[in-house]
């Protein structure tokens, strides 16, 4: 967000505008305050605090240091503008007559002009100023190095014989031989066998979830729970809508549904069973890029466990196979929780090539 102060009268009638952007090099004028009055440029403009800093308007600390004294724009107006950006000499232009755009460009090309002759004259001034302090090196006369006379040391004086009093022998103390302890050198990291590596890094089923949507509660879900104990021989849950539907005649937490989860062998057993349905072929469209599978199956008795039933029906479901590794329960785990790094998920590829080899799957692409 820029920060904006009004412009004076006769600027308002030449740009038709009200209030305009404050940018650096703006000449401002401070209309309330105890600076009012003060005309200068716009030194900085703070677009976080929200205010501006003036030539000229300073305040001392309490070490006696003076710095910039901020002031809010809403206490300023623009007297003179800065138009040596060319962005916002189009803003100004947009809407204004021919003979206003060009005024806008000759005070532009003024202005370009004495801010070159500014840069001119400091870098006159910075020449001038590493002359000098070449000459003042040259002009230094060279300091020879001060000749150390070394100081021979003062004799102490003597005591007397009487004063002297007999010294005592010192004890000798043996030299204590302290014991080194002996270095235990680290075992050098065993390389892991590659059967085991290979067995840390193959995918595996990690569950199946076998889904009916039947779309409304009463005797129909009853028949899609028996269908789905017949077939998986566990006992099924039902699965809640999330949404109230009027159109449907849905209701929020209104039982729709029901699914069985298959884990281990039950899960293994089941997937043969169900891939015999489709007659162990598959598109590659599905298997997601994380490994997983999901396929339907549209008719139940197409399971040679079973057979059409009058009373029953016919009823299609969903089947989902999600593909795990080894050490996937860091994700899931409530102490210390982290992210799969993505050298070990499980990619499509491989996901492919388990089931083909393990469930003699053959991928059509």
């Amino acid at each position: 967000r820029w920060i904006s102060a009004h412009l004076e009268e006769n600027l308002l009638l030449k740009y038709d505008k009200r209030a305009i952007p404050v940018i650096k090099g703006d000449t401002v004028k401070v209309m309330r305050g105890s600076y009012r009055g003060h005309e200068d440029k716009v030194a900085k403009v703070n677009v976080k605090k929200r205010n501006i800093e003036i030539e000229g308007i300073t305040m001392s600390k309490a070490d006696g240091n003076k710095i910039a004294k901020p002031i809010p724009p809403s206490n300023v107006t623009i007297t003179k503008l800065n138009l040596t950006d060319k962005w916002r000499r189009k803003k100004l232009e947009r809407g204004l007559s021919e003979e206003t755009k060009k005024e806008i460009e000759k005070e532009a090309e003024e202005q370009i002009k004495e801010v070159e002759e500014e840069k001119k004259i400091e870098e006159e001034k910075k020449a001038l100023e590493e002359e000098e302090k070449v000459e003042e090196e040259i002009e230094k006369p060279e300091e020879k190095p001060k000749s150390k006379v070394e100081k021979k040391p003062e004799p102490k004086p003597k005591p007397d014989k009487k004063e002297e009093k007999p010294k005592k022998p010192k004890a000798t103390k043996k030299p204590s031989e302290k014991k080194k302890t002996p270095t235990k050198k680290k075992p050098a990291k065993e390389k892991m066998d590659p059967e085991k590596k290979q067995a840390i890094f193959a995918p595996r089923i990690e569950k199946i979830t076998i889904n009916i949507g039947v779309g409304e509660s009463g005797e129909r879900l009853e028949k899609a729970n028996t269908v789905l104990n017949s077939i998986t021989g566990h006992k099924p849950i039902e699965t809640l809508s999330r949404t109230t539907n009027k159109d449907w005649g849905i209701r929020k937490r209104m039982p729709i549904g029901c699914k069985v989860t298959l884990r281990g062998k039950d899960a293994n057993n089941f997937l043969k069973e169900a891939l015999s349905t489709r007659e162990n072929k598959m598109a590659d469209y599905s298997f997601d890029d994380e490994g997983d599978l999901s396929f339907g199956i549209p008719d139940h008795t197409l399971f040679k466990s079973q057979k059409y039933d009058p009373n029953i029906g016919i009823f299609g479901m969903d089947v989902c196979i999600t593909m795990q590794k080894p050490g996937y329960r860091i994700k899931r785990r409530r102490i210390a929780t982290r992210k799969m790094p993505h050298r070990h998920r499980v990619k499509k590829e491989e996901s492919i090539k388990f089931f083909s080899e393990t469930f003699n799957m053959e991928v059509i692409q």
